[in-house]
Parts: structure tokens; C-alpha cells; sequence
């Protein structure tokens, strides 16, 4: 049995693993050696979250997160995912064990990692910055790391992940259910630590009041006619644009397993990045929405969208020659100014067993 107060210090390092809007949508279970990652159901924004695709990933940055927390401790991890043959909701079992292993030097970033939307300089990745990170999937096992650096390729990627924004703004159940996830202030931010907090969307003034007028859905409709919808996607892809590179990471299969090693290799990336004094941001909406439509699940999409989301992920899908394999996220790096503010986290919830 391990004391209480280890497994809190390792678990307040892991909870600052990224989430669907700040989601958080898990919570854990201690029985003598063993942590329990239990998903929280309808935490995420289930508009992206089709076969819990989404949560899933945010579950492998957590887990990696507490791979790495537990080598600080001196524990050796051994991770056995959905131990309940019952339960889907029980996602992971880690169980500790005390060994002489080397420290990850990533640990010390777990807590300044952070997502910055900011245009970043059209500098390229040296190629030792580069190779540090393609290597990363290998660290953690079948997944795979591609980078593009041409700067036309990544202006058309940019354009099509952008197509995200356009359904976000014109399809009234997303629209609503993103809105309903925003932090409008910092003392909100302070006191309720879930959600995405509008500082972090770096929006100038201006567009800070056109934000929250888009918030309703009666004003957002009266946009929409206007175009709006179109040109706030197009000046995100213009912040997309101001990237070093645009990358994805691949895995072999479509099951809650490969999201999760998805999970866990985009952690990596992520802390390797800030490491190396880069940012990062995710922008993969758009291939969520394409995993909605391939699962059948477009109901609720109109068919000027599905369109515009197959069209544009078959450019993300021909630059990256990944046709048959799935995409699980897409991410931008760069070098950028310090984002404005960052996300909070709520404390850990934790349940011992007795």
C-alpha cells in the first residue's frame, strides 16, 4: 500500500494533461498499488467526442503524464488498459512499483505546458529540433509522428482545418455546446477551473465583442448571412499560416487502445516542444468531425458541411500520404509570444479504496 500523499503528488502533476476544452473528463481510484483512470461520461463535447474518440485522448496524456510523474518518485509504471471487461468507463490501471529508473526529463514541463494560439514566426525547425520530436512516437510504441514544413502545404492545411471554425459558427448544436464550455472571466476561470478560458483565444478587443454577441444564436444566424462565419475561419487559417510546421500523429487502428497511444505520444510532442522553447497548438476539430462522419453519425450535420469537412480533410490526408491510416490529431508548432493566460486545473478526485 502507498501512502496517500505519494499518489496525490503524482496525480496533481498528471491532471495538467490537455483536454477537449478543458474538459477534465476523468477522475481516479487507489486500491493498495494500483491507480485507476475512470472516465467521467459526458464531460467532453459530444458533438467531437464520436466512440469517446476525444476523451480518449486526453486519457493517454494523462496516463503519459503519470508515467512520467511516478519515474520522478522513483516508481516504475505498468499500464493495463480497461482492466473491466464490464466497464468501458474504467480506462486505465497503473500499477507502481518501486525500481531504480532513470528520470524523464520531460517532468519539469508537465505544469508549464500549455496551448498558445498566437501567430508564430515562419522560422523553420532546425533539424535537430525536428528529429526530437519525429522521435518521440517511438518512445512510446505503434504510433507515428509526420511534419510538414512547406510552407504551401501548410497554407492549404491551415485553410482546411479551418473549415472547423465555419461548423463551429454555423451548426447551432455545436455552436451551443461550445459556447456553453467558455470561461468569460478570470475570476470564473479562478473559482471554476473547467472550461476554456476566453483569454486564451487571444481575440483582440474587438473581436472579444463580437465573440459574445456570436453567443447567441439569434445574433450568430444574423453573422452567418453576413459571411462572418466564413471570415473568422479564414483569419484563423492566417494565424495557422504563421507556423513552422503543421503535424499529425498516426496510429494503425480505430479502437479506444490506439487514441490512447495517440494520447500519450501527443503529450510527449507536447512537452518536448516546450522543452525545446516552442509552441503548440491542436487543431484537429476538423478530423474529429471527419471521424463523425466515417462512423455514420452525420445526422446532424447538413450537407454543405459534410462536403466541406471531406473535402478538407483529403487535403490534410494527400499531403501527409496517409490515406488508410487514422489520423487520431493534428497539431501547429512554432515560435511565439507568451500566450496571454493559460487554462487552470481542477484538484484531483480521488477515491481510496479501503
Amino acid at each position: 500500500m502507498f501512502e496517500q500523499e505519494v499518489i496525490k503528488k503524482i496525480l496533481d502533476f498528471a491532471i495538467w494533461a490537455p483536454s477537449g476544452d478543458n474538459s477534465q473528463p476523468w477522475r481516479f481510484t487507489v486500491c493498495k498499488d494500483a491507480i485507476k483512470v475512470i472516465y467521467v461520461p459526458n464531460q467532453d463535447n459530444p458533438f467531437y467526442n464520436f466512440k469517446r474518440n476525444a476523451s480518449h485522448i486526453a486519457c493517454g496524456c494523462l496516463i503519459e503524464n503519470i508515467s512520467i510523474a511516478s519515474s520522478q518518485l522513483g516508481y516504475a509504471s505498468k499500464i493495463k488498459l480497461f482492466p473491466n471487461n464490464s466497464s468501458q468507463d474504467v480506462v486505465a490501471e497503473i500499477t507502481l512499483e518501486k525500481a531504480s529508473i532513470i528520470l524523464d526529463p520531460l517532468f519539469e514541463f508537465i505544469k508549464t505546458r500549455h496551448t498558445n494560439r498566437k501567430p508564430y514566426k515562419k522560422e523553420r525547425l532546425n533539424n535537430s529540433h525536428k528529429n526530437q520530436i519525429l522521435n518521440v512516437a517511438q518512445e512510446i510504441g505503434n504510433g507515428n509522428v509526420l511534419i510538414a514544413e512547406d510552407q504551401e502545404e501548410i497554407k492549404n492545411m491551415s485553410f482546411a482545418a479551418s473549415t472547423n471554425e465555419i461548423i463551429v459558427l454555423e451548426n447551432k448544436e455545436l455552436h451551443d455546446a461550445f459556447f456553453s464550455e467558455i470561461i468569460w472571466n478570470e475570476e470564473e476561470n479562478i473559482n471554476k477551473k473547467v472550461g476554456l478560458y476566453l483569454k486564451t483565444l487571444e481575440l483582440k478587443p474587438p473581436q472579444r465583442i463580437g465573440f459574445k454577441l456570436y453567443k447567441s444564436w439569434f445574433f450568430a444566424r444574423i453573422f452567418n448571412r453576413l459571411g462572418m462565419s466564413r471570415f473568422i475561419a479564414n483569419e484563423d487559417a492566417k494565424i495557422y499560416c504563421n507556423s513552422s510546421a503543421i503535424g499529425v500523429v498516426t496510429v494503425n487502428g480505430f479502437e479506444p487502445e490506439d487514441y490512447i497511444l495517440a494520447g500519450r505520444i501527443i503529450q510527449r510532442i507536447w512537452l518536448k516542444t516546450t522543452q525545446l522553447g516552442l509552441s503548440l497548438q491542436p487543431i484537429t476539430g476538423l478530423i474529429f468531425l471527419m471521424r463523425k462522419i466515417q462512423g455514420g453519425d452525420r445526422w446532424n450535420l447538413s450537407k454543405t458541411h459534410i462536403e466541406a469537412i471531406e473535402n478538407s480533410y483529403k487535403i490534410i490526408e494527400r499531403i501527409f500520404e496517409a490515406s488508410g491510416k487514422n489520423i487520431a490529431t493534428m497539431f501547429r508548432i512554432g515560435v511565439g509570444d507568451t500566450a496571454s493566460a493559460r487554462c487552470l486545473r481542477k484538484p484531483p478526485e480521488i477515491y481510496f479504496e479501503k
